[in-house]
């Protein structure tokens, strides 16, 4: 593992401080987009909750205001949702056959 973080450049400071810039702008973005969202009446829903969202949505001071619920389909995650906001969660209540889309909360 260590040799494959050498070879993507993660002992090198400029590749991680680009990383760091990176993340910095992402959640700036993220954030403004959210704000703006709100400011404009639209209204922001979350699909899928992968592993790195809760460190994205907590960094942008992400919250229920801004992010009304996250859907996610997959019965492993517990409430179906991101746990780094206080959303609700709405989960599938079937994906086959196809049907009506109906969620749960």
């Amino acid at each position: 593992m260590v040799s494959a973080e050498r070879g993507a450049g993660l002992d090198n400071p400029d590749v991680l401080r680009g990383l760091e810039e990176r993340a910095l702008r992402s959640r700036t973005a993220l954030r403004r987009y959210l704000e703006d969202a709100r400011r404009d009446g639209r209204v922001v829903l979350g699909y899928g909750a992968p592993s790195k969202a809760p460190i994205l949505l907590c960094s942008s001071d992400a919250d229920s205001a801004l992010l009304r619920f996250t859907a996610d389909l997959s019965h492993a995650k517990p409430g179906g949702g991101c746990p780094a906001v206080a959303c609700r969660s709405a989960r599938r209540r079937s994906c086959w056959p196809p049907g009506p889309t109906t969620y749960s909360s």
